[in-house]
C-alpha cells in the first residue's frame, strides 16, 4: 500500500479502519512485464478493460486507470479509440470528443476537457465511463 500511495502521490493519507468492501469500489494492481516488452506489456494489461468495455458499452463500470507515464497514457487511449471505433462515442452517431465514452486526463490536456471529464464523473450516470489518468486526476477531484 505505501508503493501506491508514493505512486499516487498522496500526501496526509487517512487509513480507513473500517472495512472498505464496496461493490462500487475496487482496486486492483497489475504488475507491467519489463521494458524489453513494452506494447506486450501495454496490451496485456489492457486487453481485459477493452473486451469488457465493448461488451457493456454504456453499462461499463466508471473506472479510472492511473499511469504513471504519458507514454503509456497515450498508448491506451490510441489503442481504445482505434479498437471501439463508434463504440468509443455515445450516441455511436457523434464524433464530438465530448461524446466519448472513455477520456484521458493528464497535465498537458485542455482545461476545459478536463472541467469537462470532472462534472462528468460527479454525475450520478456519467457518459464518460473510463478515464486513463495520471496523477493530475487527483488534484483535480
Amino acid at each position: 500500500m505505501k508503493n501506491f500511495i508514493a505512486t499516487l502521490q498522496f500526501k496526509n493519507c487517512m487509513k480507513v479502519l473500517a472495512n472498505p468492501d464496496r461493490p462500487n469500489i475496487y482496486l486492483e494492481n497489475k504488475e507491467r512485464l519489463p521494458n524489453i516488452h513494452k506494447f506486450e506489456k501495454y496490451d496485456l494489461i489492457i486487453s481485459e478493460v477493452l473486451a469488457q468495455l465493448k461488451d457493456n458499452y454504456i453499462d461499463f463500470q466508471v473506472t479510472i486507470m492511473y499511469f504513471d507515464n504519458l507514454e503509456s497514457l497515450g498508448y491506451y487511449f490510441q489503442l481504445l479509440c482505434h479498437e471501439l471505433g463508434s463504440r468509443a462515442f455515445f450516441p455511436k452517431s457523434s464524433t464530438l470528443p465530448e461524446d466519448r465514452i472513455m477520456a484521458q486526463f493528464h497535465k498537458d490536456y485542455t482545461e476545459r476537457m478536463k472541467t469537462h471529464i470532472i462534472s462528468e464523473l460527479r454525475k450520478q450516470n456519467p457518459k464518460v465511463r473510463l478515464v486513463l489518468a495520471t496523477v493530475t486526476l487527483r488534484m483535480g477531484l
